[in-house]
């Protein structure tokens, strides 16, 4: 299988046209070493079926042949700006040394004046100290997938045999931090999460966390209609958590400038003042993105892989 050609006629069918007719390049991927497999079983998790896509595997990893493929291509037809998403699944069942490979095919295959950024999203299990030192030092943002005290994280983020993992992430959010890499929190916001939306912003900001992405959960029955799950939060209530948040955010500001990072609201600001919003949601059209899968298989959304 030629691989090359295999990735640039994908992308020429994903990627969308500017307003002249001209192909974008491309300015961000989502990568899925380890597809599907994680270390975790959480309720809400979209990602987890997905394994149904790939009958026969019971394992999934990227092959350093697509890898060092992937990269090549990215570098070569990306922007001079390049951002990589390394997700899951739990993407570091891959290993440190995937990610150093990674790291190295990037330097090979850069082009002068080219910049390129790594960010890495995990439920932080594998995490240890030389795993943190190396994300600090090759300067990956590390989203730490923590949904905030512990009785709110063990609600749903479970291991398959129902065990809880809230002390484990914590104590991988203070391996990074103490590391010094740049970390953020990602947590979701179920039916439960948010009645309790004080202790999730002031347990992250006391963690020594000012980077928080809070993310509603969505989820619709697998049947595809639009009834939505158990664990999804209604409308009003995550209204009235968005204006809960926002007043603990703005009552942190000192000087007039923001001393925690919300990304919604940092998109929404974005927009006010003519720039493209950070999430993508918030855009008037999807943007510069693509999702790989483990297989290579090249998708235009990670709602979409299917």
């Amino acid at each position: 299988m030629n691989l090359s050609s295999v990735f640039r006629g994908l992308c020429s069918c994903i990627l969308p046209l500017n307003a002249g007719g001209t192909q974008k390049s491309i300015s961000s991927i989502l990568v899925k070493p380890a597809g599907p497999d994680c270390n975790l079983h959480c309720a809400y998790c979209f990602y987890l079926d997905k394994n149904a896509l790939f009958p026969g595997q019971k394992q999934h990893r990227m092959t350093d042949d697509i890898l060092r493929e992937l990269v090549k291509q990215v570098m070569q037809q990306g922007e001079r700006q390049v951002n990589f998403g390394w997700q899951g699944g739990e993407p570091t069942l891959m290993g440190r040394d995937f990610f150093e490979r990674a790291i190295s095919y990037q330097k090979r295959y850069g082009r002068n004046g080219q910049t390129v950024g790594n960010g890495l999203q995990t439920n932080g299990l594998l995490i240890d100290e030389d795993f943190a030192r190396f994300l600090k030092d090759a300067e990956f943002l590390t989203g730490l997938s923590l949904d905030g005290p512990q009785h709110v994280h063990d609600k749903y983020r479970r291991a398959k045999g129902g065990q809880p993992s809230w002390e484990r992430v914590v104590k991988a959010g203070d391996l990074l931090l103490n590391a010094g890499a740049e970390v953020n929190a990602l947590s979701v916001v179920n039916n439960y999460s948010v009645h309790f939306v004080e202790e999730i912003y002031n347990f992250h900001k006391k963690s020594g966390v000012a980077f928080m992405q809070l993310i509603p959960c969505i989820e619709v029955t697998a049947a595809g209609n639009d009834r939505k799950v158990n664990y999804s939060p209604g409308a009003e209530e995550f209204g009235r958590f968005l204006c809960d948040l926002f007043d603990l955010w703005i009552n942190d500001f000192r000087y007039g400038q923001p001393t925690t990072s919300v990304r919604w609201f940092d998109s929404v600001l974005h927009t006010f003042v003519g720039q493209a919003a950070p999430e993508c949601t918030l855009l008037e059209e999807c943007g510069v993105y693509l999702v790989v899968e483990h297989d290579g298989s090249v998708y235009s959304c990670d709602f979409f892989v299917e």
